[in-house]
């Protein structure tokens, strides 16, 4: 793997589930970051300057069905990005997952947890999950 990331660097990747949450005050959050996406491009949040928001859709390779609305999508200059979604399919309430990736040319070595801290902190400010939710800590990181 050493030499696949020298000659190509590290892709980090990381997700963070909020099982069970309540789903109405999941739902004021991903409509208030969908409303509040304009505004956040050019902003520099703990060192990261968003370049773009909008909304994450999935074309399937298959039969080129196009999903829309699979979540709000940041993404930073530095090509780092944060996908915010939102689930129904927990047994009780709703699950907002945060997918949080960032490519690194240089640093292969850092675990992924430490690596994405900083963008973890940034998805937990955009969003304001906690004020919304009342969940301080995820129930899952993958």
């Amino acid at each position: 793997m050493r030499d696949f990331y020298q000659t190509y660097g590290r892709n980090y990747f990381t997700r963070y589930d909020y099982e069970e949450v309540d789903a109405d005050g999941a739902a004021q959050m991903i409509n208030d970051l969908r409303a509040k996406g304009p505004a956040l491009v050019s902003q520099t949040i703990n060192g990261f300057t968003v370049a773009a928001v909008n909304d994450f859709e999935y074309t399937d390779p298959i039969d080129h069905s196009i999903s829309r609305n699979q979540g709000l999508h940041v993404i930073f200059d530095d090509s780092s990005r944060i996908i915010f979604r939102l689930s129904g399919t927990g047994s009780e309430g709703a699950t907002v997952r945060i997918y949080i990736e960032r490519f690194d040319p240089v640093e292969f070595d850092t675990d992924a947890q430490v690596a994405l801290k900083p963008l973890v902190d940034t998805a937990l400010e955009i969003s304001q999950l906690s004020q919304y939710t009342g969940r301080n800590e995820p129930t899952v990181i993958t």
